[in-house]
């Protein structure tokens, strides 16, 4: 099955960082921080099971920032997501690479209780990972190279650390 990708921040969700007083079966409310919804939607990337897109959405994502940073980020199996019931919707993303622009999603008509179990699931099931400022740049490198980002395409303070 897929994957679902979403960028957060990995200490929020990590139980071994989680303040002392938080409950051992549960999570910080500044966890859903990185969930917040527009309309009731939630942004998302699909990634194939074997991960062999996964740089290149990395690379798309960190392209459309304003500065060169770490890359925190879940991957969640789509069926955890089917099974909490929630919508999963194919609509356009905004990427400068447009074969990853093809690979958004967003979760939809998300309640309360809905964001809630998502933040649930991210923090038992997901696999919650990092890419550091480096890897980061040299994966926007690869993807420049390949042609899948265009130069002109980035923000100021990313094209000059490329440079």
């Amino acid at each position: 099955m897929p994957l679902i990708l979403r960028t957060l921040r990995k200490n929020k969700f990590v139980r071994e960082l989680q303040p002392a007083w938080v409950p051992q079966d549960d999570i910080q409310a500044d966890a859903l921080k990185d969930l917040e919804t527009t309309d009731n939607d939630l942004s998302v990337w699909l990634i194939e099971e074997d991960l062999s897109n996964l740089e290149r959405v990395l690379a798309a994502l960190a392209a459309n920032r304003d500065q060169l940073a770490n890359i925190d980020f879940a991957l969640l199996d789509v069926t955890v997501i089917n099974n909490l019931g929630i919508l999963i919707q194919s609509t356009p993303g905004l990427a400068p690479d447009q074969a990853v622009s093809l690979l958004h999603r967003d979760l939809i008509q998300l309640t309360a209780t809905q964001l809630t179990q998502l933040a649930q699931a991210l923090a038992t099931h997901a696999r919650l990972e990092r890419r550091s400022k480096s890897q980061v740049r040299l994966l926007l490198l690869d993807s420049l190279t390949a042609g899948y980002i265009e130069i002109s395409s980035l923000k100021e303070g990313i094209a000059n650390k490329l440079a």
